[in-house]
């Protein structure tokens, strides 16, 4: 089953705000450090950047808990993907240790007043939702085994695809190919054979031959 979408508020409206006063923010405290404090803007966005930032991680949160299957990460907006694999806060962290460590050799470079509470908030926004998403995985049975190695970031998506992935394996002695799995198991993603493929690797329950994502590659189950 493919999980809901996201709705309309978070596609057509807090994605692009959220990288729209990113950008805005971001640039508009690199330009105040930049012309020693010549250039800064009129207003602080703190507040309001932190507010947008807040609801739309709180919102995304609340909505992969309530929805009826679980997310699938690889379906996430672009600004959901950069705020949870934590580009954001990188970008915060790379602004403010440029200008903290460029005062060293010139004092006369401010510190603009946005970028720290800026950084305190993000950093206590990604660590919550990390959090969150552990709980989330773990209560709701996503995430497979802890032993199998998660080798794509997001997550082993389901122990059931790896048992059946399993099953028409060792129904092959040759192995499959990629488009060999999709036919025999047409009920699941191509997205989800993947992650339960390389899930199965890990554990050493497959093996692959051939040269990794490639047409030829086979995958052969270790199941005598």
């Amino acid at each position: 089953m493919e999980p809901e979408p996201q709705n309309d508020l978070h596609d057509k409206f807090m994605n692009p705000l959220v990288l729209g006063t990113t950008l805005i923010a971001w640039l508009e405290a690199l330009l105040e450090a930049a012309t020693l404090g010549g250039m800064h803007a009129p207003e602080l966005w703190t507040n309001l950047y932190l507010t947008v930032m807040s609801g739309y991680v709180v919102g995304v949160e609340v909505q992969k808990w309530k929805q009826a299957t679980p997310a699938d990460p690889a379906c996430d907006p672009m600004s959901e993907r950069a705020q949870r694999s934590g580009v954001i806060l990188v970008m915060w962290w790379v602004l403010f240790l440029g200008i903290h460590f460029w005062r060293y050799r010139d004092p006369s470079v401010p510190m603009p007043a946005s970028v720290m509470p800026i950084l305190m908030g993000m950093t206590l926004l990604f660590i919550g939702k990390r959090v969150s998403r552990h709980v989330r995985r773990t209560q709701r049975g996503v995430g497979g085994p802890a032993s199998l190695v998660d080798l794509d970031g997001d997550g082993v998506d389901g122990t059931l695809d790896q048992e059946q992935l399993s099953a028409a394996l060792a129904q092959s002695p040759t192995g499959l190919t990629l488009q060999e799995i999709e036919d025999a198991l047409p009920e699941l993603s191509r997205t989800g054979i993947k992650r339960a493929l390389r899930a199965l690797v890990a554990s050493h329950q497959a093996v692959r031959d051939g040269q990794p994502r490639s047409r030829d590659a086979r995958y052969r189950s270790t199941k005598k």
